[in-house]
């Protein structure tokens, strides 16, 4: 693989040396101070902090009731670890299909499979919300889980994702909208179900200090060997030689912990900074979807929808189709992400048939990713606006 130290990396790691002094500091006054910033977004929501979002959705599942045999509709499109949380917590994943437009959960496949739910995990993926009021409408009572890693300041009909279900849970590891570590988000709507849930996480153990100081300065060194010119020219490469797809699918095996308090002192800070970022990631997103070529169709955006971004999908043709693009970006210096294309493959481990969701398989072979981050200089987001506008259209 050719060395490119000018290469535009795919995902905004977010995580300096203020980020590292916070986090290895006293945390004494963190917890009042998260608790003020948590108010101003979800005032009517009670938070539990895990070490990732896998470990807050099997806290979430455990504390509405939905124990062994519970069936949890879930998007076939969606990383394994949703998966595997949901097992974890010994449920049975039901998977679902998506919208085409939207990339989330499509309520009538939802429909198709109501009857037999008992709990629906709804993914706002790549910073586009879900329907929720499509799917509680065809959900007939059952819980509503809402999936925020991709979604932080994501608006459903101007109201804040994350405090329309009966949980959320969000995802704050490195390369999330917001780049904190080991620490994921579990928010409840109600007393009752965070009183059952903080009674499941005081049962957990807690991520030392030791190895919550051995995390950070891990998270430094990743965040800064993942910005140019050491991305292209050490991170990648290196990932290349692991794993040639680099899907981000392959997350199996975990243990879910309680959060060290260093890392809640690093969101309160950057929950400060959601609104900004979110302007910012949609005023790239608009740079990009101008220079498009006749024939690519810019990320949609429903009319009761506020994007935020997280990614910017282009879907093609095909496979093949795709992967040219993949070439021609990455040859212009900028990197991009086949999502989930092994979800498939990897979803039939937890029982999924092929065949069943036909339009998760289909994006899962068709849609690229390229960065739109709030963290892009103005000469970044040209580049990548230009690369785009240069790709070949579908034939």
């Amino acid at each position: 693989m050719r060395l490119k130290p000018n290469l535009i990396p795919r995902l905004d790691v977010d995580f300096g040396i203020d980020d590292l002094v916070l986090s290895l500091g006293h945390w004494a006054h963190s917890q009042r101070a998260i608790a003020d910033e948590l108010r101003q977004f979800w005032p009517r929501s009670q938070a539990l902090f895990l070490d990732s979002g896998r470990s807050a959705l099997y806290v979430a599942l455990r504390a509405l009731g939905l124990g062994p045999g519970a069936r949890i509709g879930v998007p076939l499109y969606t990383c394994e670890a949703v998966f595997e949380a949901i097992v974890r917590a010994g449920c049975r994943p039901e998977f679902l299909d998506i919208d085409p437009t939207t990339y989330t959960v499509d309520s009538e496949s939802a429909a198709k499979v109501s009857g037999r739910l008992d709990g629906l995990v709804a993914i706002h993926t790549f910073g586009h919300p879900a329907d929720l009021d499509a799917l509680s409408g065809v959900a007939g009572g059952i819980p509503i889980i809402e999936d925020c890693a991709h979604a932080v300041g994501t608006r459903y009909k101007n109201r804040l994702t994350g405090g329309l279900g009966h949980v959320s849970f969000f995802s704050f590891r490195l390369g999330k909208p917001l780049s904190v570590g080991n620490l994921g988000m579990l928010l409840c709507n109600d007393t009752e179900t965070f009183e059952r849930a903080r009674g499941i996480s005081t049962g957990l153990r807690r991520l030392t200090r030791a190895r919550h100081t051995l995390s950070a300065l891990q998270n430094f060194g990743r965040a800064t060997f993942y910005k140019r010119p050491w991305f292209g020219l050490f991170s990648l490469p290196l990932g290349r030689a692991v794993d040639d797809k680099l899907d981000l699918m392959e997350k199996q095996g975990f243990d879910p912990y309680r959060a060290n308090e260093g890392s809640l002192a690093v969101l309160a800070a950057k929950l400060k900074e959601i609104p900004g970022r979110v302007e910012r990631s949609r005023e790239v997103a608009e740079v990009l979807r101008r220079r498009l070529p006749p024939g690519l169709a810019p990320p949609y955006e429903a009319p009761w929808a506020l994007h935020s971004f997280y990614q910017f999908a282009i879907r093609f043709k095909d496979a093949e189709a795709r992967k040219n693009a993949a070439i021609q970006l990455a040859e212009r210096g900028v990197d991009s992400i086949r999502y989930y294309e092994e979800s498939a493959e990897v979803a039939r481990r937890y029982g999924y048939s092929s065949g069943s969701c036909t339009t998760s398989e289909a994006v899962a072979e068709t849609v690229l990713t390229v960065p739109c981050h709030p963290h892009l200089e103005d000469e970044e987001v040209d580049r990548i606006a230009n690369s785009l506008r240069t790709l070949e259209a579908p034939r």
